[in-house]
């Protein structure tokens, strides 16, 4: 018969130790159910499971905002994909946690990029 109060603490130890881990990322509970600037954070830690799950939750206002710019499907599709190749490629330069004005920054320059033609050096006329 083991000692109840040593019992006890063995299972209050686990616990914390359980809760301590799920925190700091060492045990995932599922990222859908990780705030987004948690999911910022790993991602920033090259988590990329985080990265696309926070894709998956910022997408359609990264389309609203590629649409509300341009009415072409395939400018749109352009300015999706180059907004989340950018933000992807960069996120660990980020200075913010937050990665709704993360992914409105990067849909922003995708904007700009897309809309921008490509210029070749010397095609300026002779």
């Amino acid at each position: 018969m083991l000692d109840e109060p040593r019992a006890a603490r063995r299972e209050t130890e686990a616990a914390e130790r359980l809760d301590q881990d799920v925190r700091s990322g060492a045990i995932s509970i599922g990222y859908q159910t990780r705030e987004d600037s948690d999911l910022m954070r790993l991602a920033q830690a090259n988590d990329t499971a985080a990265f696309d799950e926070l894709v998956s939750r910022y997408r359609d206002r990264v389309y609203a905002l590629a649409a509300a710019a341009f009415s072409d499907p395939e400018r749109i599709g352009d300015v999706v994909c180059e907004a989340f190749l950018y933000a992807y490629r960069n996120i660990a330069r980020a200075r913010t946690t937050r990665p709704d004005a993360w992914f409105y920054i990067s849909a922003l320059r995708a904007v700009f990029v897309i809309a921008t033609p490509p210029t070749c050096p010397g095609s300026h006329g002779a």
